[in-house]
C-alpha cells in the first residue's frame, strides 16, 4: 500500500503531463491501469511468498503439530 502511494504521488502528475500533451485520455487510462496491475501482481507476490515461508516454518516443527492435534 505505501508503494501504491508513492506511485500515485510520483506518476500521477507524469501521466497527466503526458495525457495534456498528447490529449489522448485513453492513454492515460491504460497507464495508469498498468501501473495498478504491475502494484497488483507484485502484492500477490509478496502474499505468496509470505504464506510459502509461513507453512514452511509450520513444517519444520512436528512436535508443536503434535500437541495441537491431541484434544
Amino acid at each position: 500500500m505505501l508503494c501504491s502511494g508513492i506511485g500515485n504521488l510520483t506518476l500521477a502528475p507524469i501521466i497527466g503531463a503526458i495525457r495534456d500533451n498528447t490529449n489522448n485520455y485513453q492513454l492515460a487510462l491504460n497507464m495508469i491501469t498498468a501501473i495498478f496491475g504491475v502494484i497488483g501482481i507484485t502484492y500477490m507476490c509478496k502474499l505468496l511468498y509470505k504464506n510459502n515461508c509461513s507453512q514452511g516454518h509450520q513444517q519444520k516443527s512436528p512436535v508443536l503439530n503434535k500437541n495441537l492435534n491431541v484434544a
